[in-house]
C-alpha cells in the first residue's frame, strides 16, 4: 500500500478523533445518545484498525474496520471504516474486495479525489479496465491538481495504447511541475508510439536533462534515433547506457546491430 493512502487514512482518523472528543455533537436529538455511543465504539475500532494496519497486521485491521462499519452511525465514521477496509484489502491483494469497499466510501464522499483515485487503482489491479478509466477520469475532474490520479490515468492510457490521451495527461503534469521526470518520460514514450520520432527525440533529451542517470530515458532516446536512421547518436546512448544498466545496454546494442 502506498504511503499516500496511509497519509489519507491518518488524516481521516484525526478528523474522527475531533468528533469523538466533542462527544459526536451531531448525535444530539431523540436518538443522539445511541448515535454518539455507536460512533464512539466505532472510533475505538478505527484506532485499533489503523494501529494494526501500520504494522502490517492486515487480517486484524480488516476485522476492526468491518466492526467499525457495523457500529458507525455518522457519515464520517462510516467513511473511514469503508475507506480503511478498502485500503486494507488492497494491501492484501484482494483488489475486487477493495473496490467494493471503496465504492461504499465513494457513496459517502462522491467527489473526493483521493477516494476516487484509490478506487480507480483497485479496479485497474482487479483487471476491470473500463471501470478504472472511468473512475480515474472522474478523480481528475474532481481534483485536477491531484497528481497521483493524473499520473495513474496517463499510465493506464498508455497501457491501453491511447497514446494521444496519455500525452495529454503528461503535458498537464508538466504544467504543474516542469521537473516531473516521469511525466517527461511518459510524454516522450507517447510521442514515440505515435511515430512522432523527431518530437520524441526532443522529449527524451528533456527527460535526460532532468535525470541523466535514468536508463529508460537513455534507452528510449537511442531507439528514437534508430527510428529516424541515425545510428551514430544511438551508439553514443549505448555507451552511456552501459555505465548505468547493462541489461538495457545489451538490448539497445541488439537493436543497433541486429
Amino acid at each position: 500500500m502506498n504511503r499516500r493512502a496511509v497519509d489519507i487514512m491518518l488524516a481521516g482518523l484525526a478528523l474522527c478523533a475531533v468528533s469523538a472528543s466533542f462527544g459526536v455533537a451531531e448525535g444530539r436529538g431523540p436518538n443522539g445518545g445511541e448515535k454518539a455511543a455507536g460512533d464512539s465504539e466505532a472510533f475505538v475500532e478505527l484506532q485499533q484498525a489503523f494501529d494494526a494496519f501500520e504494522v502490517g497486521h492486515f487480517e486484524e485491521a480488516a476485522s476492526h474496520y468491518q466492526r467499525a462499519a457495523e457500529m458507525a452511525v455518522g457519515d464520517e465514521f462510516q467513511y473511514q471504516a469503508w475507506f480503511g477496509l478498502g485500503t486494507t484489502y488492497a494491501a492484501q491483494g484482494r483488489h475486487a474486495d477493495a473496490a467494493a469497499s471503496l465504492e461504499r466510501a465513494r457513496e459517502l464522499r462522491p467527489n473526493h479525489g483521493e477516494t476516487l483515485y484509490l478506487l480507480g487503482t483497485s479496479y485497474a489491479a482487479a483487471g476491470e479496465t473500463n471501470a478504472a478509466v472511468v473512475t480515474l477520469e472522474e478523480a481528475v475532474r474532481s481534483s485536477p491538481e491531484f497528481v497521483p490520479a493524473r499520473r495513474e490515468l496517463s499510465v493506464l492510457y498508455a497501457r491501453l495504447g491511447w497514446h494521444e490521451e496519455a500525452a495529454g495527461q503528461c503535458r498537464k503534469l508538466l504544467e504543474m511541475n516542469e521537473s516531473d521526470v516521469e511525466a517527461q518520460l511518459g510524454l516522450a514514450v507517447a510521442r514515440f508510439h505515435l511515430e512522432q520520432y523527431d518530437e520524441a527525440i526532443e522529449e527524451f533529451e528533456r527527460a535526460i536533462a532532468l535525470d541523466p542517470e535514468n536508463p529508460r530515458c537513455r534507452f528510449g532516446l537511442g531507439l528514437a534515433h534508430l527510428m529516424v536512421g541515425d545510428r551514430d547518436p544511438a551508439i553514443v546512448e549505448y555507451g552511456e547506457l552501459k555505465k548505468i544498466d547493462a541489461d538495457l545496454a545489451r538490448e539497445l546494442y541488439r537493436r543497433i546491430f541486429p
